[in-house]
Parts: C-alpha cells; sequence; structure tokens
C-alpha cells in the first residue's frame, strides 16, 4: 500500500493557487490586501504504511532517471570522483633535514629577581643592626637584642669597637650539651624552634657538618638535652661563639700594647717612622680592625689572625705575607715571592705559587721572601741588577742557609730568569737570642736591606717595640686594601 496524504487548504482572499506549482506555508501579503489577511491554515493527514520508508527513495531515485519532477527535498546521489592513486615500485629516498635549535630568550623580568630582593632585605637588615650597634655603644637601649639582630650585625664587616657591645646585650646562656646528635626532618606541624641557649663550639660545628652531610639545609639538629636547631640558627650561633673569642684576642693584644715599654732613643733607621704614634692611636687601630673575612693579593684572611704579632707569640704564615706585602706598598721597585711555594713538593707547583704575586715582572729591581723551615723563619734579599742574594737565617746555623739556598736555586731563579746567576751571601750580623721572634728579625733584616741601614746591637732591645710596629703596618695594609 502507498502512502496516502489528505491534504485541506484555506486560500487568501483575492489570492489564486498557481497551478503545477508548489505553494510556500509563508503567507505573502500585498499592501493593499495586508488588513484583510487572514493566516494560512494547512492541514495534514498522514496515514501509516506497512512499507519501509525506503521505497519512497527508491521512487524519487527512478522518477530522476525516467525525466519526471523531482521533490526538492528528495536526496540525490553524488558521483563517484576519486581516482586510485598509481602504483609504484620504487622507493623514495627523501634527503633528512637539519635540525636547527634555538635557545629560549631570556625572559623579561620586570621589577626584582628573587636575589635581588634577598640581598636588598640583607642590606636593609644590616643597616638596622648598625644603627642598634650604634645605640648600644652609646649606652642608649631602646630594645632587647635578639639572636637574629647579631646574626644581621655579622653578615659583613665587624671590629671589636662597633660590634661588642650589641653582642655582650645578648642574653643568651652557654650550656654543655652532653647528648649524642641526631638529624631528622621537621615533625608535622612543628614550629621553627627557638633558640634559649647555646651549646659548645664542638657540638655546634658537629650538627652543621651533619646537617650538611645530609645536603638538606631543612633538617633539624636535635640532642635529646638540648632540643633542635635548624642550619641558619647553628651558622649564627658558630658566627657568636668565635666572635667572642675574637673579642677575647682584641682584649688581650689590648693589655699587651699597654704593657710594652722600650726606649725611644734605641730606636734606629727605618724603624723611626711610627715612633711618634701613641699607645692610643696603636690601640685605635686593633679596635676598629676588620675580624671579618678580608682578602688580600695571594690569600683570605680574618682579621684576628694578625693579633699573632704580640708578646712572644708565634707569627703565622698570613702575618708574614701581609708585613712583606706593607713593605713591598712602602717601597719603590720591590717585589715579593710568595712565602708558601716552599710548603708544596712538585717543583711546578712551587713556582706557580712563588711567582702568584707578580715578582717576575721585570720593573722589581729588588725581590725579597722568606720560607718556613720546620717552624723556623729564613729570609732572602735578592738584587736583580747585581745578581746578588742576601741570605738571613736568625739561628746562624749551616743546615739551615744549606736549604735556604737550593731552595732560592730551585725556585726563585728560574721565575725571575737567573738560572745560575745568582751568587749568594750571608747576613750574620744579627743572632736572634730567643726562641720566639724568628719571622720578626727575618721582617726588620729585609727593611734594612731594602733602605741600606746599618745594624746597631741595641736593636735587640726594640723587639717589643718592632713586634708593635708590624702589627700597626699590616693592619694599616689590610685596611687600605679593603676600602
Amino acid at each position: 500500500m502507498q502512502a496516502e496524504e489528505v491534504v485541506t487548504a484555506r486560500m487568501l482572499p483575492n489570492r489564486a493557487a498557481v497551478p503545477g506549482k508548489q505553494q510556500n506555508s509563508k503567507v505573502h501579503e500585498f499592501p493593499e490586501q495586508a488588513a484583510n489577511a487572514q493566516p494560512v491554515c494547512v492541514e495534514r493527514e498522514e496515514v501509516a504504511s506497512a512499507e519501509p520508508a525506503c521505497v519512497e527513495r527508491e521512487q524519487f531515485a527512478s522518477a530522476e532517471v525516467e525525466g519526471d519532477a523531482v521533490p526538492p527535498n528528495a536526496t540525490k546521489k553524488t558521483p563517484k570522483t576519486t581516482k586510485p592513486a598509481p602504483k609504484t615500485t620504487k622507493t623514495e629516498l627523501k634527503t633528512p633535514q637539519p635540525v636547527s635549535r634555538e635557545f629560549a630568550k631570556r625572559p623579561i623580568l620586570h621589577g626584582m629577581s628573587k636575589e635581588q630582593r634577598k640581598r636588598v632585605k640583607s642590606k636593609a637588615e644590616r643597616i638596622t643592626a648598625l644603627t642598634l650597634a650604634a645605640q648600644y655603644r652609646q649606652g642608649k637601649m631602646s630594645k632587647l637584642i635578639q639572636l637574629q639582630d647579631v646574626a644581621a650585625l655579622l653578615d659583613g664587616p665587624y671590629s671589636f669597637f662597633h660590634s661588642k657591645p650589641m653582642v655582650d646585650a645578648l642574653a643568651l646562656p652557654f650550656v654543655d650539651v652532653q647528648g649524642a646528635l641526631t638529624v631528622r626532618p621537621f615533625n608535622v606541624s612543628q614550629a621553627v624552634p627557638v633558640i634559649r641557649q647555646i651549646p659548645q663550639l664542638e657540638e655546634i660545628e658537629e650538627g652543621i657538618k651533619g646537617i650538611a652531610a645530609k645536603q638538606d639545609v631543612d633538617l633539624l639538629a636535635h640532642w635529646p638535652d638540648y632540643g633542635c636547631a635548624t642550619y641558619d640558627q647553628l651558622v649564627v650561633m658558630a658566627r657568636v661563639v668565635k666572635e667572642r673569642n675574637e673579642f677575647t684576642l682584641v682584649m688581650k693584644t689590648l693589655k699587651w700594647l699597654d704593657s710594652v715599654e722600650f726606649r725611644v732613643n734605641n730606636i734606629r733607621e727605618p724603624f723611626k717612622d711610627t715612633s711618634t704614634l701613641t699607645k692610643s692611636e696603636y690601640e685605635g687601630y686593633v679596635t676598629t680592625l676588620n675580624l671579618s673575612q678580608i682578602r688580600v693579593p695571594g690569600d683570605t684572611l680574618h682579621g684576628h689572625q694578625l693579633l699573632d704579632f704580640r708578646e712572644n707569640l708565634w707569627v703565622h704564615t698570613t702575618s708574614m705575607l701581609v708585613s712583606l706585602l706593607a713593605l713591598k706598598d712602602d717601597y719603590t721597585d720591590v717585589g715579593v715571592i710568595s712565602p708558601s711555594y716552599h710548603e708544596f713538593l712538585l717543583p711546578e707547583q712551587r713556582r706557580r705559587v712563588a711567582g702568584g704575586l707578580g715578582a717576575s715582572d721585570p720593573r722589581y729591581k729588588r725581590v725579597v721572601g722568606v720560607i718556613n723551615l720546620e717552624f723556623h723563619w729564613v729570609a732572602y734579599y735578592i738584587d736583580r741588577q747585581q745578581q746578588v742574594c742576601y741570605m738571613f737565617d736568625p739561628l746562624q746555623k749551616p743546615r739551615n742557609y744549606k736549604i735556604l739556598e737550593k731552595s732560592v736555586r730551585s725556585v726563585a731563579e728560574l721565575i725571575l730568569g737567573l738560572k745560575d746567576m745568582l751568587h749568594f751571601e750571608k747576613i750574620e750580623w744579627c743572632t736572634q737570642d730567643d726562641g720566639t721572634s724568628y719571622g720578626i728579625w727575618c721582617l726588620a733584616i729585609l727593611e734594612m736591606m731594602l733602605t741600606d741601614s746599618m745594624w746597631d746591637d741595641c736593636i735587640y732591645k726594640l723587639k717589643s717595640y718592632l713586634r708593635m710596629r708590624y702589627l700597626h703596618k699590616a693592619i694599616a695594609f689590610v685596611g687600605k686594601t679593603t676600602l
């Protein structure tokens, strides 16, 4: 059975249907008929058919072939236009194109980076700490000193004069820790520990090493009878303990300066340049000495290392190096060979270290140096124009002279370009009368050689004065270098 459709239409007045054309359901109105226009009502009644809907599409397709009219909504066939790809048996090999890679451009940061903000914050905290230290130095106690205040003060150059009053105001007692150290992470919701006591320096350094070995600075150092401390807190406490020890050395030096006695009539050239300085001026240099890390040519040091000029202490390599550099700064055409080269074993390394201060420069007509022979200092002075090396041993021992000559021939001659050209002479007009002042006499003899001064036995009585004088020169030199 075919589907039957009954259509009932009511047309508008004065509007005739055009035969052979399908009418649109939309109402078209003329201007003169707009007032009397009535809506068009289309009623459709469909009778269900038992045949499938595909029969209707087949009728449309057959009608199109026979030339009959096709309904506008009928589905049309699309012609097949796809062409098969040609079959090829050859394999085409393409040349690989080079891959070019470009680094991403550095991002443009608006404002300061994290590191810059950290430096600005640290600088601001240090300025605040310096202001607070000045108030405590003047006796104006405005607030209770905390550990972080001292940490900001020590984050840079500091001295006995500017820092001691504030450090003394830190009300944290020392305690002896006996328990075993353990390194562990923070517990859940655990707050940052508050430091109320400072352990001994050995335990603090052990805690720092324990956390550093784990390679995680966010861990805690824990002692059963003390508690916990963070890595930063341990570093600050270690600084506080070391600084108080350094202040003790400064006070011992001040006490020694106050006890030094000498006769001005015994002072000879070239040692008269500091004879007019008062003890207050010497003490001023010591109290304002920068006790933090200082850089000098060829080495880095801490200011308190220069304080071994006091009393009858043995002068260390650092103090000897700074004193030689001070002589180089005071006199013209003077080169310095580093005293550290004798500690190395390889000849090439010895020559490299010895020439690290530029002694091979041809403009230096005179070269000075010292070496340490089993806690005993010996000195040498080289005249490059006369090709003479003057050697000095405070003990006047032949064995020491042999070692010194061998060292100069294997190192100094080569870096100065004077291989097998130097003539060696001994300085025998000074013999040490004690067992502690080897370095002082070496410095004094070298300075006398640089100024062509004559020896006088009354200089033996100036040992304390010479110690005080070279301490002053060393402090003045490092102060000039760090400006």
